[in-house]
């Protein structure tokens, strides 16, 4: 029998970080095995707020609040706003199939089947950064539309000046009005100087504002290889640094992992494929090795790092990650990574933590059902995501320059 789960829809940040959750389940390779998702997700969320995993092109931002305007313009209301709202966004996925740029497009393969509407992956972004007034769910914002069309006619019979909507920043600009027909994902100068104006009123403190802000077009693979990193504030360039420790030291316990369950299952080419995975982790980590024991006897100012004090981490999380921290920064222990008992123990005894009678290393079935290969990929807090959308800001504020 397939298994289902539902929530309460009480907030639109709850919401997307469930839909986050739902992706990352189906991505095999991303999924958090081993419960370290809150500090990869405090560190994303500091250097790009406003973002989500499901995320592709920045422009989006504007094109569901360009929608809801249209359909708050013609006075759509409660029960019948949830049906027109998705015609307009299968109409925006073909609209914007007739471009040259498709690369982004959200349900171009699901088409009128599409599931996950883009408004409900950017909803919470929305809010975020000051472009959604409104601060409910998405249903509840539809719910609330009749009597906001109630209090805009109560407004015009007592005054001349048009009522201006309270769910939609003002100064958003105009929507194109062909915006269903063709679409685009290129930012005119206004549209690009008007997301900036959003993250900086918002978020001026994070990297995305500055990324923006130094016109950076570099293409990376991740961000703490950014040429413009040193024209970065101090504290920012502090916790890029927390990241790409963070990120290089925890892929080690993910390889060893896989290659545990590779063991277990018997596969030899799985064995093979993790045991020169692992081998590489331990050459990187050496290569940094100084580096990376100076920052592990200052862990403390990891754990006390801006990002992990405003979210809260478990401390079964923290205790897991001191406990491989503390096996990793032995360098013998490194060395016989893959038969060092401390270590298999500890990654048995986390996943047990974690998915209980599911856990892949106790329970013989759900051996069966694994895929290969499992959070292996090395984090990188949403680079991918915020690149595109630093690009894609970036290039229509250069139009203005030239």
């Amino acid at each position: 029998m397939a298994s289902n789960f539902g929530w309460v829809d009480f907030a639109s940040e709850n919401r997307q970080k469930m839909m986050d959750v739902v992706k990352l389940f189906r991505e095999k390779d991303t999924v958090d095995e081993l419960g370290i998702g809150t500090i990869r997700d405090a560190f994303a969320n500091y250097f790009f707020p406003g973002t989500s995993t499901i995320q592709t092109r920045v422009k989006y931002m504007l094109f569901i609040p360009w929608i809801y305007q249209k359909i708050e313009k013609k006075e759509i209301a409660y029960p019948k706003v949830t049906k027109r709202a998705r015609r307009y966004e299968i109409k925006l996925i073909f609209a914007l199939l007739e471009s040259d740029d498709v690369d982004g497009v959200i349900g171009q393969e699901a088409g009128k089947s599409l599931k996950r509407l883009p408004s409900e992956i950017y909803w919470a972004g929305l809010a975020s950064w000051g472009i959604r007034l409104n601060p409910g769910s998405i249903n509840q914002y539809h719910r609330s539309l009749t009597d906001s069309y109630y209090r805009k006619k109560r407004f015009l019979a007592k005054n001349k000046s048009e009522a201006v909507s309270k769910n939609w920043d003002p100064g958003l600009p105009p929507s194109p009005d062909n915006l269903l027909n063709y679409a685009e994902f290129e930012l005119s100068y206004q549209q690009a100087e008007y997301l900036e104006d959003r993250i900086a009123c918002n978020h001026n403190h994070s990297l995305l504002f500055y990324l923006i802000n130094l016109r950076n077009e570099k293409e990376t693979d991740y961000l703490w290889q950014l040429p413009v990193i040193e024209d970065l504030p101090e504290d920012l360039c502090e916790n890029i640094k927390h990241a790409r420790n963070f990120s290089l030291t925890i892929r080690g316990a993910f390889l060893l992992y896989n290659y545990l369950l590779a063991k277990a299952r018997e596969d030899n080419k799985l064995i093979k494929r993790y045991d020169q995975e692992v081998k590489e982790w331990k050459e990187n980590l050496f290569s940094r090795w100084q580096e990376l024991k100076y920052w592990h006897v200052n862990i403390g100012d990891f754990w006390n790092s801006k990002p992990l004090i405003t979210n809260q981490i478990a401390r079964t999380t923290k205790s897991f990650v001191q406990e491989w921290f503390n096996i990793i920064f032995n360098k013998q222990s490194v060395v016989n990574l893959k038969n060092n008992r401390e270590a298999k123990e500890l990654i048995a005894r986390r996943e047990k933590q974690k998915k209980g009678s599911r856990a892949r290393l106790h329970n013989s079935r759900a051996l069966e059902m694994w895929g290969g290969r499992s959070g292996t990929v090395r984090l990188d807090y949403r680079w991918n995501v915020a690149s595109n959308f630093v690009t894609d800001i970036v290039q229509g504020l250069k139009k203005e320059e030239k």
